[in-house]
């Protein structure tokens, strides 16, 4: 009797002198298994199905290029998926996003500028170009809506995204429009004198002699 019970304590002393090692395994063996179920993922699901969402709204781009704003975002049955399907059926791939910012394109075309402002708040792209006029058609929108404040922080922030010789400029000019219309000259005459000095290049540069010269004497 007292035999057995000395090999169950042994038992049970061994057993809690290797329970953190045994709990610590189990940590491990769980960590393992979802890492491959991750990247697993990633591999057989996800990256077959972004490089689908990339080609799904082709048609309908087409369709966005001529101004055939209903058919690009509403499609053709039997034909193919319109921009608001895509944005649906591909939510959070790169195909699902850059619908969107179509969309808000169409909208903003078509007058409807706060529907075009809910599609571009949603799109976040790396792509310097793309990203920088997703923010820059937000303040497009703003200024139809008269929210001029809005405008300008939206403008500000696109020609402050990764400074280019084509998107800065741009939207430095944006944005000086916007200072001139709220009356304050001084700060539309230091971003035309930017461009001019630091952007020389760029078609904004081409007539900034003439903003430069409104502004000074304004």
């Amino acid at each position: 009797m007292s035999e057995n019970l000395e090999v169950k304590n042994d038992w049970f002393s061994k057993l809690k002198a290797n329970k953190g090692l045994f709990i610590g395994s189990i940590i491990i063996g769980l960590g393992l298994l979802t890492a491959v179920g991750y990247f697993a993922y990633i591999k057989f699901y996800w990256e077959p199905t972004n490089e689908e969402s990339k080609t799904a709204g082709w048609k309908a781009e087409k369709y966005l290029e001529i101004d055939s704003l209903n058919l690009a975002l509403n499609g053709k049955p039997g034909d193919f998926e319109g921009l608001l399907t895509v944005a649906a059926d591909y939510e959070g791939y790169v195909g699902g996003d850059r619908a969107k910012y179509e969309i808000g394109l169409a909208l903003r075309d078509q007058g409807k500028y706060q529907e075009a402002l809910d599609y571009f708040s949603q799109v976040q792209f790396e792509d310097v170009m793309i990203g920088t006029f997703a923010i820059g058609a937000q303040g497009d929108c703003y200024s139809e809506l008269n929210q001029l404040g809005e405008a300008l922080t939206k403008y500000e922030e696109a020609y402050k995204r990764k400074p280019n010789e084509f998107s800065t400029p741009y939207f430095m000019m944006k944005a000086a429009a916007i200072h001139e219309e709220n009356g304050d000259f001084s700060k539309a005459l230091e971003l035309y004198k930017t461009i001019k000095e630091e952007y020389e290049k760029s078609n904004a540069a081409l007539n900034i002699d003439k903003f430069i010269a409104r502004a000074e004497n304004s």
